[in-house]
C-alpha cells in the first residue's frame, strides 16, 4: 500500500482512512492532543441520535405533503386526494390514516413550514 507523507511526519494511508505518526513527532507537533490521549481520565459516553446528510431535492411524496399539514383533517384530505389521483394505493392510504389516528400527525416528522425547501436546498446544484 502506497503512503504519502504530509508535514514531514504523518503518513496517510492510500484509502485515506488512517494516519500514522511517529510517536515523538506526534507528541512534539500535537502536545495538547497527546496529553488528552495519554491521560487516564474516563471519557463520557457520547450518544449520536442521528446523522444529518445533505440530500438533493426531489419531487415531494405523500410524507412530504403530510409534513406540511397542520391538522389531521388536512392530512386526511391530502391522502384521499392522492389516492383518487392514483399516486398511492388504497392499502397505503389506509396505513397512513391509521398511523395518523394512532400516533398523530407529527409521527411523520416535524412540520415543514413555508420556505423549507429554500432554506434546506438553496445551494444545491
Amino acid at each position: 500500500m502506497q503512503e504519502k507523507r504530509t508535514k514531514d511526519f504523518a503518513q496517510i494511508s492510500e484509502d485515506k482512512l488512517t494516519i500514522e505518526y511517529d510517536l515523538n513527532d506526534f507528541n512534539e507537533s500535537l502536545p495538547n492532543l497527546a496529553k488528552e490521549l495519554y491521560e487516564k481520565k474516563e471519557s463520557p459516553e457520547i450518544i449520536i441520535e442521528g446523522i444529518r446528510k445533505e440530500e438533493k431535492p426531489n419531487d415531494p411524496g405523500v410524507i412530504d405533503f403530510i409534513q406540511r399539514c397542520k391538522t389531521s383533517e388536512e392530512a386526511f384530505e391530502i391522502i384521499n386526494f392522492l389516492e383518487k389521483q392514483g399516486e398511492i394505493d388504497p392499502k397505503e392510504a389506509n396505513n397512513l390514516i391509521s398511523q395518523i389516528k394512532e400516533n398523530g400527525i407529527r409521527s411523520f416528522g416535524p412540520l415543514k413550514t413555508y420556505g423549507h425547501y429554500e432554506r434546506n436546498f438553496r445551494n444545491y446544484h
